[in-house]
């Protein structure tokens, strides 16, 4: 992934959440951004699913963090049966303008 703003996170085997501001510049296992900029609201894990809240300020300033505008913005995903940061073979992306309104 080249010039990837992203967060990992989820619920660990003694249902204790973990979560982080990542960032990646190319290919292999995003770095740790030094400025944590997301923030956690609510980590749980029901019947095989983990849901995430999660928020951030559109622009932070931080130079790892690529600022929220109101525009269709690359979202990527990937799902694991364990907890490590590595390849996923289930993975995808799509676009989405966070800011504009459900209808």
């Amino acid at each position: 992934m080249y010039n990837a703003d992203l967060i990992t996170g989820g619920v660990d085997e003694d249902l204790l959440p973990y979560f982080q501001d990542r960032y990646s510049a190319g290919i292999g296992e995003p770095m740790i951004d030094q400025e944590q900029n997301w923030l956690l609201l609510l980590a749980r894990e029901e019947r095989g699913t983990t849901h995430l809240k999660f928020i951030r300020d559109f622009d932070t300033g931080d130079l790892m963090d690529l600022p929220i505008l109101n525009e269709a913005t690359y979202f990527i995903w990937a799902i694991g049966d364990t907890d490590e940061v590595n390849y996923h073979a289930t993975r995808g992306n799509f676009p989405v303008n966070i800011l504009q309104p459900i209808k």
